[in-house]
Parts: structure tokens; sequence; C-alpha cells
């Protein structure tokens, strides 16, 4: 009876075909097999190790600590180091045979309660339950009888407990098992450039396991490939000099212009890629006497998606209204919406921002 089957498994866990009922308690170990040629024949051979972790009324988890778990599956034989003993089935007794006479008499009060607390003291809730119960329900006038009431109730709670959280542990260890899976999956789409469908396998097993340490491993890497932009434009019908945009020192940006006043009538926008965090946006002007100084540093934000847009606009308020634009961006939003070619991320995130 020590002999079962692999029902399912999933990474370093297997669900094997028997539970409680048929014996089995955690801590418990095995050997896994698998079926092999041995010289011609079909031979089972020792494949992997477990130890059991959770216990169910009819189904066990167990972890595979040592041995080949790739060659593991569904349908190998499972051996427990211990033998199985299923608890007792009660039988009737051959309608030939007497009834043995230490069976004809009931238990008294005295040993209800004391077989009771022994049970009570073995920690054994359900057992100590059923012998506080029969003193209630046999013996209601008894002076114990109300306390034994009490002993039940207490003993009942804690059965229903220790159920439950078996129970629990059981999902908990599937659920973990399941997480294992999608997390490998994810690190298998990262490695095949599918970062969208990684992420998403990827938040799916920190779902059902948040410590899962491939999905957060997954979720680290995909940071890498996380970008924004920075977005420069000029306004229409602006008074502008001849003006170059820089972002981190490279130029993104050459606006039209001369140092006579001309009106510029279309709207100009350039962008730059980035990584998410702090970059140099630095605008440079020839003339001097309208801005007062040849360039301007800026700080700019740039989140993942989305976009921090600077608007190198012409006005007497130049600075004014430079910081404005780096505080805030509603502002220029009908501006952007207006500009065709900016990329599907820049308008993504004017979008978001704009709600």
């Amino acid at each position: 009876v020590s002999a079962q089957s692999v029902t399912a498994i999933s990474g370093s866990t297997v669900t094997l075909s028997a539970g409680a009922k048929q014996g089995v308690a955690k801590g418990m170990t095995g050997v896994l097999y698998v079926v092999d040629d041995v010289a011609g024949q079909k031979m089972e051979v020792k494949a992997a190790r477990f130890e059991v972790t959770a216990v169910a009324d009819g189904s066990t988890a167990a972890r595979i600590t040592a041995g080949d778990a790739g060659a593991v599956s569904v349908g190998h034989r499972a051996r427990f180091d211990q033998p199985l003993q299923p608890p007792a089935a009660t039988t009737a007794a051959p309608a030939a045979k007497p009834a043995p006479p230490a069976q004809a008499r009931a238990a008294t009060a005295e040993e209800l309660l004391a077989a009771g607390n022994r049970l009570y003291d073995a920690q054994d809730c359900a057992g100590a339950a059923a012998k506080f119960r029969e003193l209630e329900n046999r013996f209601p006038q008894h002076s114990e009888a109300g306390y034994a009431a009490k002993l039940a109730a207490t003993c009942e709670q804690r059965a229903a407990a220790a159920h439950a959280e078996t129970e629990r542990a059981v999902r908990a260890a599937t659920a973990s098992a399941g997480a294992d899976e999608i997390a490998n999956r994810s690190r298998l789409l990262l490695g095949a450039g599918q970062l969208d469908e990684a992420g998403s396998e990827a938040r799916r097993a920190l779902d059902l396991d948040p410590k899962n340490e491939v999905a957060v491993a997954v979720q680290r890497e995909l940071k890498q490939f996380e970008f924004g932009y920075v977005v420069v434009c000029q306004p229409p019908l602006g008074v502008t000099t001849s003006c170059e945009a820089y972002v981190d020192g490279e130029r993104i940006a050459n606006f039209g212009g001369n140092n006579y006043g001309t009106h510029v009538t279309s709207k100009q926008c350039h962008w730059s890629k980035v990584k998410p965090g702090q970059h140099d946006v630095v605008l440079r002007c020839e003339d001097k006497n309208f801005f007062g100084k040849p360039e301007s540093n800026l700080h700019a934000i740039v989140t993942n998606g989305g976009s921090v847009v600077v608007d190198f606009g012409v006005w007497a308020d130049f600075k004014l209204k430079m910081r404005a634009w780096m505080v805030e961006e509603r502002d220029f939003k009908e501006f952007l919406r207006g500009v065709e070619g900016l990329p599907g991320d820049v308008l993504r995130g004017i979008a978001t921002s704009s709600q």
C-alpha cells in the first residue's frame, strides 16, 4: 500500500494519489520511479527522492529533494519509505461471531472524560471532541457535562482550524507550483524578445506568489528596455532666432529663423528617445540680446511610455514660460496633438496625463 502514483507535477513539486485517508503524513519521504529500458526490458528505476510538505484527505503535495526532477512525469510510480497505515475502517462483525464481551459495556462518564482529556493532551482535537460530546449527550445531568460541552466546542474549533490550515497549505503549494511554471514561461518569452508577453506572465506569477524569484528577476531585467521621450517643440507664429536643442550633449533640433524677426509659421517638433531618469536638456540660441544669455540649461524627468515636453517658444517672459512647461504640460497638449509624426509612446503619455 506504500506505492502510489504522480497525478501532477510542476517544477520541483509533485502531487501524489494518496492523502490522509491512506495514511500519508507530513514529513514522510519516498522515491519516484520512471520506466526505462534495462537490458532490453522495461523496468522501473529510481529517478528522484521526495518529502511530503502538505497532506489533504485524498492527495499529497511533495517536494523533490534529490535526483532528476525533469525525468518524472504524471503516471510515474511513487513509493513511500514508510508503510502507509490507513485509519482502520469500521466493519460489521460476521453474523456467526458474537460481539466481543468488551464491546457490550458502554463507557462511563468518567471514562469518557478521561479519554477526552488524554486525546486533548495529545492534541487530537477531533478525537477529544467526540469523547466530550458523547459525555454531554449520554450524561447531560453529570457534574462534568457542562465542562465537557465547553471543551468539545473548543476542540471542534481547533480541529476545523487545523483542517483549514492543511487545505490552505495544499492550495499554497499548488499555487506556488503554478507560479513557478508561469514564471519560467516568462523567462523563455524574455529570452525570445517578446517583452510585453514576458512582463504579463511575470505579473501573473507574482499574483500567485509575490516572492517568486524568477518573476522578480524577469521584471528587473525588463526595466532595461523601458524608455521615454524628451520632446522639444517650436510653436508657430513666434518671433525667433536660430536655435538648437541638445539632450545629454547630443543635438536633436535645429529650429529655423534669423536675427531679423522672422516669424515661424509651422509647428516644429523634435524628440529624443531616452532611458527613464534625469537628463540635461539645453537650448542654444544666437541672439544674445533677446534671450539675455545664449544658453539655457534644464533638467527633464523622463517617464516610461510618456515624455516631458519642453516648449522653446519665444516670448519676452521666456524664462517664466520655460519653467511653467517643465512643471505641467496641459497648456501644451492641444499643440502636440496637431503635430504629425510624434512617436506613439509620446501620444499615449499625453493622453494619460490629460485625464
